[in-house]
């Protein structure tokens, strides 16, 4: 009895340490992980597969040797592994596996991608609530233009602006300009748009091509999610993380510019990235500079808008009031009242010097960052603590209401991030410096004002002219003579007496006597997101909010900051709802945002949409989305205060309008006082003014009713189809309508000073007989609604070992010019844009091409700098690459419009020749 009692006891205590062994080694199973290699057909591994656990959101994506690691909550799990130009795999592990290899088979372009910026969460592209473009890491190596950036021209519906070499503007459904403050762009989470000028600088200021994993673009309004400034769209460029993506890598790329104008110049650039981890630690370090030469701009048209001598544009010979387009420094023109005389009212502008003697066209960019990525429970987990600092900057040349010769530009960015799979909370910073930049307009003005003042140069030509006219000579000689007269002493290009009067205009800030703006301006936002994903069945709830504040300062030479710094302040908060029905074959998701800027009332932005698949395999989705979205007015709309030369401009804040003052003369030699309040209280719309001017009809005036500025507010509503018709082709359609309230706008008015009249009575003529006026651009917001629609199609077919893309964009206007001629849209966009893409890969061994055909019909460019039609181009991009596996390498050979010839974007921008580069890239572990 004894001995079974013990034998019991044993037994019992050997079962319970097994037991114990057992529940201890359970955890550590769940602890393992599935890992493994992703290649193609050909034995190539396969970097930025999306890879995720079938019936949720949870995944990761391969690293440049095609590697993956993924930890499940339970087994057995079925991965997905999904990559565009491949056939999408399912495998099921019963257990945790190692060294497993998928290969992957090449296929139509998939539909069921992972994307993160429609719903600030992860999802299937097609099941996206709304439209979304992605970019993934292999079409980014394989971009057929210079950089990833610029290869976004291709994505279905956007349009990009060649404002410089090295700043491209994107653009989706219309109101295209270089000052694209209607786009978010950001790059890991972090808003890349200059603070002063309220919008991205491209990717000049951006990130190395090296560094990119994928890029999602949103084509409509996001301010239900993204708050103010996604409101026509949204860029979301993702870096690579480096516990993914760890090595060595280098880029070296070398080519030639050629335009004809500027004629043939080489490019360069050079990038290098490297990534390494040290357990819970990653980080990785990125450099890159690129040198070229800008497109240079040559168009010397009369763009004088003065009716006085409509009769005789043309040229500086034939109009003495001449206004060259990319000639700066003739906008300093008078009329000059010589009727005492018996001559008339005689107009004259000064002569000014040719933009390319004002500014060397180099083109650079320089850009860098240091990042610190820690998991504190481990690699493997998705809890990330995240420190990164960025800088870019260089030398451009941006076209606003002036053209302005950005350089040493410097902008830095500092950012500390916490997330994971349920949250994220971040804080950045943004300041910027606009170092040696400058005003090409001012520097010729005042270049001129240095060797002679403007009275003393009119008076100089009054007189002559007057002289020769009185002697007989007819006007057209008179006017020659005069001129001669008066440039008397003019510092000629070239000469060391102009290169002195340049450097010394262009280094003395202030637009009085010289032509550099300052820029210290720097933002301070934090914004987190929380998402509760297992309270409902099949659903996501969302909330998060952000706070933002600017700090303009230019020390007034941009904004009226004479007396210190002016701060802007905005908060927000959201919600976010999503579930899923009928067996996951529906998606529907509300959303709902609140903002608030320190200046106006709260607005609302809510979002509704749907997405629902027709049949059980879930290829064909068609989606509705009704979305609003608002944008507020920009840091310059509320306090710029710059005299630009043709006019000035004067932000729309009721404290802004007595700082701006300026003293000018009137015909009669005497100075007089405009300032802001004149600009918005006291002044004729334009239109009206020049009808007067030629006509002489007092009943033409109309008094200028500038509407107090706010807020702006869309309503936009989509419907959409994503599907595979059937093997390896793919179809995605979308069609929009747009409706814009209080659109903000800039309406250019003739402004009146207080102590010479009021334009609401008679004594406003005595302003007008002593020429005591002056044009202003101001913000205000218009009282009609202005309306756009268009549609967006996009055809994918993959054929043996060709891909074949064909895309269409319908976008058009609606808005009556004629009835409302002092309002500008910029809506600056093509009704039509055609675009066809063939690539193939392994068309010989590790061989393959790209290629790109664009059409744009003409489209009407407007603003402030110059309006006027743009010609319809067709353009050809082309690229052939061949891959060494062995080091991870790839060398390309291509070009941007190889054919040519050169095409206009916008008028007054240098013609866009073409580029031919040969680049290599090689990648170690």
């Amino acid at each position: 009895m004894y001995k079974i009692t013990k034998t019991s006891s044993i037994m019992k205590r050997i079962r319970l340490l097994l037991w114990a062994i057992l529940a201890g080694l359970t955890p550590l199973l769940h602890a393992q992980s599935i890992e493994g290699q992703v290649v193609s057909e050909k034995n190539e591994p396969l970097a930025g597969v999306n890879i995720w656990i079938k019936g949720t959101s949870k995944g990761t994506s391969t690293d440049i040797r095609g590697r993956f690691a993924v930890k499940p909550e339970k087994y057995p799990v079925t991965l997905v592994f999904s990559f565009l130009g491949y056939e999408k795999v399912e495998k099921t592990f019963p257990a945790p596996a190692k060294d497993i290899k998928i290969v992957m088979r090449e296929a139509a372009e998939s539909l069921d991608e992972l994307v993160i910026t429609a719903s600030r969460t992860r999802e299937r592209l097609r099941e996206s609530p709304v439209t979304v473009e992605r970019v993934p890491v292999k079409q980014i190596e394989l971009a057929t233009a210079p950089s990833f950036y610029d290869d976004l021209i291709k994505l279905r519906g956007v349009q990009m602006n060649t404002n410089s070499l090295t700043f491209q503007a994107v653009n989706t459904r219309g109101f295209a300009t270089f000052a694209n403050n209607r786009m978010l762009q950001i790059i890991d989470g972090i808003d890349n748009s200059s603070p002063a000028l309220n919008f991205p600088l491209g990717n000049l200021v951006g990130i190395s091509d090296l560094d990119v994993a994928s890029v999602e673009l949103l084509p409509g309004t996001s301010s239900a999610l993204y708050g103010a400034n996604a409101f026509n769209g949204l860029i979301n460029i993702i870096s690579k993380n480096p516990f993914e993506y760890h090595g060595l890598s280098f880029m070296l790329k070398t080519g030639v510019t050629r335009q004809e104008w500027a004629g043939v110049h080489p490019l360069y650039e050079a990038a290098v990235r490297y990534a390494g981890t040290l357990d819970k630690v990653a980080f990785k370090i990125n450099f890159s500079y690129l040198e070229g030469t800008d497109w240079m701009a040559k168009d010397y048209r009369d763009f004088d808008i003065h009716p006085r001598n409509a009769d005789r544009k043309g040229s500086r010979e034939s109009n003495p009031s001449y206004d060259g387009l990319n000639i700066y420094g003739d906008e300093v023109a008078t009329d000059i009242d010589l009727r005492f005389y018996n001559l008339g009212i005689i107009r004259v502008s000064r002569t000014g010097y040719e933009e390319v003697h004002l500014t060397d066209y180099k083109a650079r960019s320089i850009k860098g960052d240091f990042s610190v990525y820690y998991r504190p429970k481990g690699k493997d987990t998705d809890l990330e603590l995240i420190f990164l600092t960025r800088f870019g900057g260089g030398q451009t040349i941006y076209q606003g209401t002036n053209r302005y010769n950005l350089k040493d530009l410097l902008l830095k960015q500092t950012k500390v991030e916490l997330r994971n799979r349920h949250y994220f909370i971040r804080a950045y910073h943004t300041s910027e410096d606009a170092g040696n930049s400058y005003d090409m307009r001012f520097a010729a003005i005042n270049v001129n004002r240095l060797w002679k003042d403007d009275i003393t140069w009119f008076t100089q030509y009054v007189r002559k002219y007057g002289q020769a006219r009185m002697q007989g000579i007819d006007d057209y000689h008179a006017h020659l003579l005069a001129r001669q007269t008066a440039d008397s002493g003019r510092y000629v290009p070239g000469t060391r007496l102009y290169r002195e009067a340049f450097e010394k205009v262009v280094s003395t800030a202030g637009f009085q006597e010289g032509a550099k703006f300052v820029d210290k301006t720097s933002l301070n936002h934090v914004e987190g997101n929380y998402d509760f994903r297992d309270v409902i069945p099949n659903g996501l709830i969302q909330v998060g909010g952000s706070f933002r504040q600017y700090s303009l300062r230019s020390d007034g030479t941009i904004f009226t900051d004479y007396d210190g710094p002016i701060h802007i302040r905005e908060t927000g908060a959201y919600m976010q709802y999503i579930q899923k029905l009928f067996d996951k074959r529906m998606k529907l998701t509300a959303s709902l945002r609140y903002d608030r800027q320190d200046r106006f009332r709260p607005n609302w932005s809510p979002r509704l949409a749907m997405v629902y698949f027709v049949d059980k395999e879930k290829q064909h989705g068609v989606r509705i989305a009704y979305q609003t979205g608002f944008r507020n007015p920009t840091t310059q709309d509320w306090y710029i205060g710059l005299d630009v030369g043709r006019a000035s401009l004067v932000g729309a804040h009721p404290d802004n309008w007595e700082r701006w003052k300026e003293t000018l003369i009137d015909n009669q030699g005497q100075t007089f006082v405009l300032t802001g309040t004149d600009a918005y209280t006291n002044s004729f719309t334009l239109d009206s003014f020049l009808e007067f001017a030629e006509t002489g009809d007092p009943s033409k005036l109309k008094v200028a009713e500038i509407i107090p500025l706010g807020p702006e507010k869309i309503h936009s509503t989509e419907i959409g189809y994503r599907g595979t018709l059937f093997e390896k082709f793919d179809l995605d359609i979308v069609a929009y309508q747009n409706t814009y309230n209080r659109f903000i706008t800039q309406q250019v008015v003739m402004a009146i000073p207080r102590s010479y009249g009021n334009v609401r009575d008679s004594t406003r003529y005595n302003a007008i007989v002593k020429s005591a006026y002056k044009p202003y651009g101001v913000f205000t917001n218009m009282d009609v609604p202005v309306r756009s629609y268009g549609l967006d199609a996009q055809a994918g077919l993959r054929w043996k070992k060709y891909d074949f893309r064909l895309i269409y964009s319908y976008a058009k206007l609606d808005f009556d010019k004629e009835k409302y001629p002092d309002y500008m849209t910029f809506f600056n966009t093509p009704e039509h844009t055609f675009k066809f893409i063939v690539s193939g890969e392994n068309i010989l061994p590790r061989t393959g091409f790209n290629v790109s055909v664009t059409h744009l019909d003409k489209y009407l460019w407007e603003a402030t700098f110059a309006t006027d039609w743009v010609p319809a181009r067709t353009t050809v991009d082309a690229m052939l690459y061949y891959r060494i596996p062995k080091y991870n390498g790839l060398i390309k050979v291509g070009g941007t419009n190889i054919l040519g010839p050169d095409y206009v974007v916008a008028p007054g921008t240098g013609k866009v020749g073409s580029i031919y580069y040969l680049s290599a890239t090689v990648m170690f572990k």
